[in-house]
Parts: structure tokens; sequence; C-alpha cells
């Protein structure tokens, strides 16, 4: 009888402290590649069950490697959502990998069980270069969540090194599946597994429950929303302005603090355009998705976005912001603009198809029929 209650009690205390998982594993999705730059990038992906999560990486021709990454000595396990950073990679380099996930089934002070292990296919990925002689890549903002609208953008006979989404691709982030569903599964299977895409938060990305999770789902060269995308003669400042209306508006019931994060961006921004990679960059383009103008406009944050940000940007002449937000198309050149950089804001049914090297710019704006919207050439 003693032995008996021994047992029972060593049961409770093994369940109290992890619960066993006995569903069979599977991947939600395929991986995708997330935050590349010259040497390095993040492999994501996500699990129906607890993890440990890995990936094997390799160089084409030569031998590969298995990366599990750890936190403060601990091997990252016991989630679903999975984020492997891949580091010290070669830059201008084609890699091939393979998500990897070990299914948790118990983790016990003394035991742990695990399940079945499963395996990706293998995709591939290629590094940025710094020597590279042209920049290819598709910008496009305000899908509000409509797959057929990101669809429309992706099949075109432009063939990009990477994708930039502007703001307000989801229609608000009420749950998971608002983003998901919408706009990650649909990306993956028509590019995201082997070229990245870039993600500029929207206003409307900042809206509803897990609007503080997006960044659960993405990953940036910097690892906050606001970063650099360098290549070739190119580089790429993605700005995060936040929401459009102050902080103090009712809708936000105390829970908006963007004046401060705008403030901290402030500092960063002066920080690039003194950096060595800005200098050595021929053409800057700013990403931003609300665009700031300082401008009278509908949404009230214009003004106070461009005293902070516009001359600091005018001082570097930086080449071009492209932005959304109003839905409305606007081309300023520099002569026109009421900054003193050139601004295209392309609207909710428009991409802009950009091709960078060192004779200039070239921008033609596409809508979802696929008509031409504009062509623009700048040097």
């Amino acid at each position: 009888m003693r032995v008996l209650v021994i047992l029972f009690s060593f049961l409770i205390t093994i369940n109290s402290y992890a619960q066993v998982d006995t569903d069979r594993m599977k991947f939600k999705h395929k991986p995708y590649v997330q935050a590349v730059t010259n040497h390095s990038a993040s492999i994501l992906f996500a699990t129906t069950q607890q993890a440990v999560a890995s990936v094997f990486i390799s160089e084409q021709g030569a031998d590969g490697q298995t990366i599990t990454n750890s936190t403060h000595g601990l091997v990252n396990a016991g989630d679903k959502l999975h984020t492997l950073d891949l580091k010290n990679l070669k830059e201008g380099t084609t890699y091939t990998y393979r998500a990897i996930a070990r299914q948790l089934m118990q983790l016990t002070p003394y035991y742990t069980y695990y399940g079945d292990t499963i395996y990706s296919d293998t995709y591939r990925f290629t590094t940025r270069s710094s020597i590279s002689d042209t920049t290819r890549f598709i910008v496009m903002a305000d899908i509000h969540g409509d797959t057929k609208k990101l669809q429309a953008h992706i099949n075109t006979s432009f063939q990009p090194d990477f994708y930039l989404f502007n703001g307000d691709v989801i229609n608000d982030f009420h749950r998971e599946e608002d983003f998901t569903e919408c706009i990650l599964k649909p990306s993956i299977e028509l590019f995201a597994a082997e070229k990245p895409f870039y993600y500029c938060r929207g206003n409307h990305e900042t809206r509803g429950f897990f609007a503080r999770r997006l960044f659960d789902y993405i990953d940036t060269p910097s690892g906050k929303p606001y970063y650099t995308i360098s290549q070739g003669p190119l580089l790429i400042i993605v700005m995060d302005v936040g929401e459009d209306k102050p902080d103090d508006n009712r809708y936000y019931y105390g829970l908006a603090n963007f004046d401060a994060y705008r403030q901290e961006q402030s500092e960063w921004l002066k920080d690039v355009v003194k950096s060595d990679a800005f200098k050595k960059a021929k053409y800057k383009i700013v990403c931003s998705h609300i665009p700031f103008l300082g401008l009278e406009t509908a949404y009230p944050v214009d003004k106070k976005v461009y005293a902070m940000w516009g001359p600091i940007l005018e001082k570097a002449k930086i080449d071009l912001m492209i932005s959304g937000h109003t839905h409305e198309y606007f081309w300023y050149t520099k002569e026109k603009s009421p900054a003193k950089y050139p601004v295209l804001i392309t609207d909710n049914k428009q991409r802009a198809e950009v091709l960078v090297n060192e004779n200039g710019i070239s921008i033609k704006v596409v809508d979802t029929e696929q008509n031409v919207i504009e062509v623009i050439s700048l040097d």
C-alpha cells in the first residue's frame, strides 16, 4: 500500500511539472525566411505541438550543420512558434535549409520525454551582398487582409530579391488567423520559404488583441520594428510611425505611447545617417507606412513626425520615401514635394516594382489588374 501511495504521489508530481502531450505533431505550414542580411538570417515556423526546433543548413556543395538556438544557457524548448537565428553566414551566398522539430511530450527536472521528430522539405535562400550591382524589390501596402490582392501583386514577371510589406497588410489583429491565414500562409506558398518579406508596421497592425504579438511571427535585422536593409548600392531605412492619431485619442484608452517610441527612433535615425553603411550607399530610400510631409492632413501625426524626422532625412539627402496609408496615389517629385525629397505614395491597389543599380532608381507603379500607372526614374 505504501508503495502505491509513493507511486501515485510521484505521478502527480511529474504531471505538475509538465503537461503530457500525446497528439502527433505536424508543421502548421512551411518554414519561411526572415531578417536576411549580408551575414545572418532567421528561419521561422510553427508546429501543432510543443517542440525543440532546429534547422539543418548547408552552403551549396558543402557539408551542413544543425543549428539549435539557446537562451541564457538553456536550449529553446517547449514552444509552438519557433525562430532560429542563423549567424556567421557568407554574404551573397545561397544556402539550403530544412526545418526540424522534435516533439517535447514532457519536461520535468529529471525526466524528459520526446515524441516524433519531423522534417520539412528542403528550401533555399540567398544572403544580401554589398557588391551586388543590382537590387530588385516590390513594395506593397494597404492590402488589409485581402489575399487576392496579395496574389495579384506577387504574380508578376518582375522577379524581386525580396518583398517589403509597407503597412496595413492586415486589417487589425484581433486573432492569430488575421495574420496567419490571410497573409502569412499565402506568402509562404507563393515565395516566403525562399525569398524574405520585410515588414514595415502600419497603424492597423497596432490595433487588436494580437497586435502586441505581431513580431512573434516576423523577425527583422535589428530585432525591432525599425531597421535598415542593405544590398549593393542601396540602403533602405524602415521607419515605424505607429498610430495615426495622438496618444491621448479616446479610442486608445490610455494604451498608446507612440510619442516616446518615435523619439527613440529619432535617436536611432541620427546614428543611421552617420553610419558607414549610409555613407557608402549610393542611394537611400526610406519606407514608412504613414507619409510625413509636414502638412495639415486627416491624420494629425503628420506634422509632429515630420518635425522629428524630416530635418534629419533632408539634411542626409535621402533619394526617396515610399509610403501608403492614404489609399490615394501621389507622386511628389523633389521640386514639388512638401518635404525636400521625392515621395511616392501607393494606393490600396498598387505595388511599386523597384530596380536600383549604379545608374539610378527605376520604379514601375502597377495595380492589381496589372495596369502600369506610372514609370519613374531617379538618377
